[in-house]
This record gives C-alpha cells, sequence and structure tokens, in this order.
C-alpha cells in the first residue's frame, strides 16, 4: 500500500514539529513538506499535487488556512484537508470548505489517529467501489458514490429524475437538493428501472411518481415537467416515446 502523503502548514514551528513527530509514530505516513503561511501551502500544493492530507492551521500570518484552502480546493479539489485551530469558532467556515476534519490544537496523538484511520477506512470503500462499480440498493436506499464518500437515497421517494453530465458524470435531481457524481448514468439505468424510473432521453431517467405535467412537442415527443423542478423541462425524444406511452397509458 502506498504510504499516506501528508503536507503540514502551520506558523507555529512547535506546533509543526509535534504533529512531524505524532505521523512519525504512524504507520505509512510519509511528511511530504511543510509549510508556515497560506501562500508558501499553495505554491507547495502547485508543485506537489500528489498529496493526500494537508494538516492547516486556520490563523496564519499573510494567508491564513481558510483561504489557502478554498484556493487549494480549484487547484487539486481530491486533496483532503484537516483544519487546526486553538478555537472552535472556525468550524462552520471549515465545514463550509468540505473539510476532512477539524482538529482543536494542542495535537494530540490519539486524535490525529482517529483522523488517519477515518482516511484510511475511506481510502478502502472507495477502493471496493472501485472493484465493484455497480451501483446496489440497500435497505431500499440507492448507495451513490461522491468524491470522498458514499450517499444513500431513497430513489422512489427523493429523486425525481436524472440525467447525465457532459463530463461523463451523472447528476441527480433530488427532494434535498442536485448532487453529482462521476459515475455514468448507463451504470445506474438498471438499478433504477426496478425502482419506478423510466428511460425517456439518451442524457435522461425519469421517476414516474415525480412526473407533473406531460407536454405535446415537436414531431410526436413529449416535454416533462417534474414535481419540485418546474423550471426544468425533461425530453422524452423519439427513440423512447413509444415504451413512455405504453407505460403511460397514452
Amino acid at each position: 500500500m502506498n504510504p499516506i502523503r501528508v503536507l503540514i502548514a502551520d506558523d507555529e514551528q512547535p506546533a509543526r514539529g509535534t504533529i512531524r513527530l505524532i505521523l512519525k509514530q504512524i504507520d505509512n505516513i510519509e511528511v511530504v513538506g511543510e509549510c508556515s503561511n497560506g501562500e508558501d501551502c499553495i505554491q507547495f500544493v502547485k508543485d506537489n499535487p500528489n498529496i493526500d492530507i494537508i494538516f492547516m492551521d486556520i490563523e496564519m500570518p499573510g494567508m491564513g488556512g481558510l483561504k489557502a484552502a478554498a484556493a487549494i480546493r480549484e487547484i487539486a479539489p481530491d486533496i483532503h484537508i484537516v483544519f487546526s485551530t486553538g478555537y472552535s469558532e472556525f468550524a462552520v467556515d471549515a465545514f463550509n470548505l468540505e473539510a476532512f476534519d477539524y482538529i482543536l490544537k494542542p495535537y494530540r496523538k490519539n486524535r490525529i489517529l482517529q483522523t488517519i484511520n477515518r482516511y484510511q477506512t475511506l481510502q478502502k470503500m472507495m477502493q471496493s467501489a472501485a472493484i465493484n462499480t455497480t451501483p446496489v440498493i440497500k435497505n431500499q436506499k440507492l448507495l451513490i458514490r461522491l468524491d470522498d464518500k458514499f450517499k444513500l437515497i431513497d430513489p422512489k421517494g427523493e429523486i425525481a429524475f436524472v440525467s447525465n453530465e457532459k463530463a461523463g458524470g451523472t447528476r441527480f435531481f433530488t427532494t434535498s437538493g442536485i448532487i453529482e457524481t462521476k459515475t455514468p448514468l448507463k451504470d445506474f439505468e438498471g438499478t433504477l428501472a426496478s425502482v419506478h424510473f423510466l428511460r425517456t432521453h439518451r442524457c435522461y431517467e425519469v421517476n414516474i411518481d415525480f412526473i407533473q405535467d406531460i407536454t405535446p412537442w415537436f414531431n410526436d415527443t413529449f416535454m416533462l415537467t417534474m414535481k419540485g423542478f418546474e423550471k426544468y423541462q425533461v425530453p422524452v425524444s423519439r427513440t423512447f416515446i413509444k415504451k413512455f406511452k405504453e407505460t403511460m397509458g397514452l
């Protein structure tokens, strides 16, 4: 197994020394560098993008950890950022930046180990999902792989429709918002068909229970309005029109 590559960003040398010492006591960790401010951290990531985890102090001179993290999200979105600070007041801002974890100083071995163990567990789950990429229904919920976690959704009650993304992924239009995954739509087709979804277009599958209006369109096709997503129009193309009419009794 490849070592976990860690970057430490903290303006206090004793703090950097403490966390480096703790990480040295944990198997399969490689500390690839140290930075004392946000600007240097960003440059280090540009030069070394294959970092797994950054332990990022929030309060540093010049550019702080929150601004640096926002910039790093644009450069290397797969890096897991663990914020550290002596105060809990920054927690909301940290998690708005999709922080992997949030640690209160001083650094303690058991707390660092907890973060590393969580990362290792996540990597095992991602590797398992890479071997078996077929979406599955668990306890009547669809298991969807996101960038650094898995999400369980009730497809019949929560998903109005799904669309194919230009980059090859899938976008889910749900009752709680829009969710995007890198898994292609074709991988979900069979699973969704088993829970009342219907293919209407090469780029769309719809939940029949969420169809609000069916509007006749050009060349004997239809345009659908979905409950909760009235501003969107979902097409029924000629390729899928026969099956759609049969299913809907038209």
